[in-house]
């Protein structure tokens, strides 16, 4: 298994980037070329594009999950980017343009750097809050990328989420980050409504949200679930015991990647 933090320079976001890898290299036969060798080196790798949530970072899942063992029983590699606080969408600013960064960028760059596999079905896209909605809009932009996508806690957010905090604050965040608190609320629906209009049903992404039954996110996630259901747009809802913690998205990300790769040891 390799773990690589690296950086490269980002045209969407004007800057070099970091972002961790996981690879789970099989243990090479001897011989000459035994790397190039192995299936894994000549198919590619399925991939697991993984997001971390507000105010967390690219290393959040390695440090604070056993994902790197789940991930590594399925031969499943993780491409872990940071996307700051700015919810995986494209700003107003040519050097703000998260949803591009993720949805194509940070794609073509892993794919050039690591032995991944470039075909959609191999290919999804996961996180937990921020980064769980983000997962979500990121395969509804882009379903020819991403054949399923999961949210977990996922940061649905409207105007109540925003009344609990200082006012002046939410509003200015919500202006900063998503032009309006009006398109804060809309921006996730917005998205699906997209994949819809769009996408032949036969290449709607796999979704898949899960929350925590005490977890102060719960009706957002309700509410997104109803949303899907209305609109046609099958996916795989569940609620259990938990919070807002990692202890839930611990527990979570194991489901995640068991249901993404559910026939791989």
């Amino acid at each position: 298994m390799a773990l690589i933090h690296a950086q490269f320079y980002s045209q969407s976001l004007m800057r070099n980037v970091p972002f961790c890898a996981f690879i789970p290299i099989e243990k090479p036969a001897q011989g000459e070329d035994a790397f190039k060798k192995s299936a894994q080196f000549q198919k590619g790798l399925k991939t697991l594009y993984l997001l971390h949530g507000l105010s967390g970072c690219e290393t959040d899942w390695i440090t604070l999950t056993c994902v790197r063992a789940y991930a590594a029983k399925k031969n499943l590699a993780l491409i872990m980017p940071s996307a700051e606080n700015r919810f995986y969408i494209d700003g107003a600013l040519p050097n703000e343009r998260y949803g591009t960064y993720v949805g194509e960028e940070l794609v073509n760059a892993s794919r050039a750097l690591f032995n991944l596999s470039e075909r959609r079905e191999d290919t999804f896209i996961a996180g937990l809050s921020m980064g769980g909605a983000g997962a979500i809009r990121s395969a509804c932009l882009y379903p020819e990328t991403f054949s399923a996508a999961a949210g977990l806690s996922s940061a649905f957010l409207n105007s109540v989420h925003l009344a609990g905090n200082n006012p002046s604050f939410s509003q200015k965040w919500a202006d900063s980050v998503f032009g309006s608190v009006e398109n804060m609320e809309q921006t996730y629906k917005n998205a699906a409504k997209s994949l819809k209009e769009r996408t032949k049903r036969e290449l709607y992404p796999r979704f898949y949200l899960g929350c925590g039954t005490e977890d102060f996110l719960i009706e957002a996630n309700r509410d997104f679930h109803r949303f899907l259901s209305e609109n046609g747009i099958e996916h795989r809802y569940e609620e259990s015991p938990g919070i807002h913690d990692w202890n839930f998205w611990d527990a979570g990300i194991k489901k995640v990647i068991d249901w993404l790769c559910p026939d791989t040891e």
